[in-house]
């Protein structure tokens, strides 16, 4: 049994979790690196992957979930609000 109880408190969340930093917590620096979406970003990423030889260079990527909308798709207002939900992970 632990003697000190103050270490477990920041493993009960009752119920609730928060996602989204404070401003200020340096996910500035992320602005604009994902504004050409996911589609865009898996493919330059999978790129990546095969020039270095993390994959092999004959592999083909995956096709994006049918549950997940092409970023060419979304209306403004979800894109914008995407944009920043990359840029604060």
């Amino acid at each position: 049994m632990a003697k000190n109880h103050d270490a477990l408190i920041d493993d009960v969340g009752f119920g609730t979790t928060n996602h989204w930093p404070s401003p200020g917590c340096g996910f500035e620096y992320f602005y604009g690196k994902f504004d050409q979406g996911w589609d865009r970003l898996r493919e330059e990423t999978f790129a990546r992957q095969k020039a270095l030889g993390v994959v092999p260079a004959d592999a083909e990527l995956t096709k994006r979930h049918k549950e997940i909308p092409a970023w060419k798709d979304l209306p403004a207002d979800p894109e914008a609000q995407m944009k920043v939900a990359m840029a604060r992970r």
